[in-house]
């Protein structure tokens, strides 16, 4: 199957939390056109509020090697910009969570690809 671009709903109930995963996604001209995106969107400080629950969770996998490329919380703001957020790993020698943000335009590409 190779590349696999699975989309899903981010949620937190007693149980714990998790993503449900409602899409998945094999075409490589849309899977290329999240890499772009995912690859262009410009690196921020954390932001000062930013709602518990992301909008969106996609995770680009490489199923024959058992691989995770690329996983990103997605937040949509107001003003029709995107927060990215690449989920670190706490602890000292984990990596920290980083934030990036896409503009107007990069957003609708994005939504249009995961629709």
């Amino acid at each position: 199957m190779g590349e696999v671009l699975r989309i899903g709903t981010p949620f937190t109930d007693e149980g714990g939390e998790g993503v449900n995963f409602h899409n998945e996604i094999t075409d490589s001209e849309s899977i290329g056109a999240i890499r772009e995106i995912v690859k262009n969107a410009d690196e921020i400080d954390r932001p000062k509020e930013l709602k518990k629950e992301s909008d969106v969770f996609i995770s680009l996998d490489e199923t024959q090697k058992g691989i995770s490329e690329i996983q990103r919380y997605i937040y949509y703001q107001e003003d029709g910009s995107s927060i990215l957020l690449a989920d670190g790993v706490s602890g000292s020698d984990g990596f920290p969570s980083r934030y990036f943000i896409l503009n107007e335009k990069q957003t609708n590409e994005l939504k249009n690809v995961l629709q």
